[in-house]
């Protein structure tokens, strides 16, 4: 692009008149530049593209004339301003674009799947946690009652209930596997649904009582048949109206409520409890997943009450819908298809044995074991599991005055007012978990002095030294001896006796 032209006018009389003038433009308008006489010019640094090269001169006659075409030159570009060079860059340009944004949805996606790996990972040790500790408490009651010789007949009722919750716990998780591989299909046969679901119903009445709830059965319709699989709708109920007890306040209400629309029926059941976040409302039906909410602090479940309602309600060929507001309450939907085909009718449910009524049992014989107080050791029980309660009960009732809290709350009251000697508490309970409760006794000075012994499923070292640190006195895993349960108990009040003398 840098060029050097010479030339000349064809006289050589006398060169010293002669003259030149050039342009050189891009289109055939010249402006001319005088180059006076000399005959020669540079073109530096031309842009690449195509140019005229006019010339004119003047001979020794002082007469000019001109090219009679203008000298055309064409400059090309170098070869990184082709066009095709510029189509490369710009087919470089969107690929570098399309693959910055591949990896970078990549590698968003494999953030999003590290997290979710991470939740589900989390929701799975949480279920395996809980789960557990469904196992172990049960068992403890079934192990220790088994060994008792006296009273046999109070502890075939105890290990029978309990026998009774694990086999519930394995079906559950049995008809989540079955659903999973299409092997659970429905029992159908025609029975009247109203008297059925009141007959779940009032069997949560006591359960309801106990907290001081009002629970309501009201039904729209008098008596309704239809095909329906007794088994499965009475979990699905069971599940819905446990889960409403545990999620309402003392004193509030639960109401059960049928009603027909069309060709479908319609089960509400609503309650004035904590509610659920709006945030967690479309996860309540996960497995594994539980509410997670900061005001009810209930104890651990499984995780999967709700998830097995889901499928239920879907296999029975109806569906699940649920409204919450926090501090309001929650109302779960069901609706269910109104269908008269199987040949088979029930007319009674004496066979079906409600989930409620083990509960019931458990309580009622809790009343019957309460002691008067003596000059015994006052020892306080910080348990919500009845059965549990009644085995301790079985084995310290001639060595101690025993107290009994329900929950975590209700055990950091009962410490305060009546200042026991020693307490057993449960780590996994509504209200306050163990650990905080330890830790609020241990801070408060009319407190800080009795020594504790955290009772529990979880296992792990790390859960017995998360337990130790916030200043338990001693660690018992659930199911447990209780022999060592003696001695720890003899050797925790023989240092306190050593201490006050």
């Amino acid at each position: 692009n840098t060029l050097a032209l010479k030339f000349s006018i064809l006289d050589f009389r006398n060169r010293v008149k002669h003259r030149y003038q050039y342009s050189l433009t891009k289109n055939n308008s010249p402006e001319w530049i005088d180059l006076k006489d000399r005959n020669e010019v540079s073109l530096n640094q031309l842009a690449p593209g195509t140019y005229y090269f006019h010339l004119k001169g003047q001979n020794s006659d002082l007469i000019w004339s001109e090219l009679e075409q203008p000298l055309k030159i064409t400059v090309h570009p170098p070869l990184w301003q082709t066009n095709w060079a510029y189509l490369l860059y710009v087919l470089l340009i969107i690929s570098g674009i399309y693959y910055f944004y591949r990896f970078n949805l990549s590698r968003q996606l494999a953030q999003q799947e590290a997290i979710q790996l991470q939740e589900v990972n989390q929701l799975k040790s949480r279920f395996y946690t809980n789960i557990t500790h469904e196992f172990r408490t049960p068992l403890t009651v079934i192990l220790g009652m088994s060994q008792e010789e006296k009273d046999f007949g109070k502890a075939r009722k105890l290990i029978t209930r309990n026998g009774k919750k694990l086999l519930g716990l394995i079906n559950q998780l049995l008809d989540l596997s079955k659903i999973d591989t299409g092997h659970l299909t429905p029992n159908y046969q025609q029975i009247e649904i109203v008297s059925f679901t009141q007959y779940i119903g009032e069997s949560f009445q006591s359960l309801a009582d106990r907290k001081y709830i009002r629970l309501t059965i009201y039904s729209e319709i008098k008596e309704l048949y239809l095909d329906m699989d007794e088994e499965k709708y009475r979990q699905i109920i069971s599940n819905l109206l446990s889960n409403a007890i545990k999620f309402t306040r003392e004193s509030g209400k639960i109401i059960l409520h049928l009603v027909q629309r069309g060709d479908h029926l319609l089960v509400k059941v609503t309650d004035n409890g904590y509610g659920i976040e709006a945030t967690q409302l479309p996860h309540i039906f996960d497995r594994f997943y539980q509410v997670e909410n900061a005001q009810s602090k209930q104890g651990e479940g499984t995780g999967i009450g709700l998830a097995l309602v889901k499928e239920l309600v879907q296999l029975l060929g109806g569906k699940i819908e649920v409204e919450s507001k926090v501090n309001v309450g929650t109302t779960f939907s069901i609706q269910f298809p109104i269908r008269r085909t199987s040949s088979r009718k029930i007319e009674s449910f004496d066979h079906i044995t409600p989930l409620a009524s083990d509960f019931s049992a458990a309580t009622d014989m809790m009343a019957e074991m309460q002691l008067e107080d003596g000059d015994l050791l006052r020892l306080l029980l910080i348990e919500d599991n009845a059965d549990v309660v009644i085995y301790i009960q079985s084995l310290l009732s001639t060595q101690y005055e025993l107290l009994i809290a329900n929950n975590g709350e209700e055990g950091i009251q009962k410490a305060i007012e009546h200042s026991p000697d020693i307490i057993i508490s449960d780590v996994m309970m509504p209200k306050k978990n163990g650990f905080e409760v330890v830790e609020t006794l241990k801070q408060d000075i009319r407190t800080s002095h009795i020594p504790i012994i955290l009772l529990t499923a979880k296992a792990t070292q790390e859960d017995k030294i998360e337990g130790l640190k916030y200043g338990a006195d001693a660690y018992l895993m659930k199911p447990f001896n209780k022999e060592e349960l003696f001695i720890r108990l003899n050797n925790l009040i023989k240092v306190r006796q050593q201490l006050q003398q």
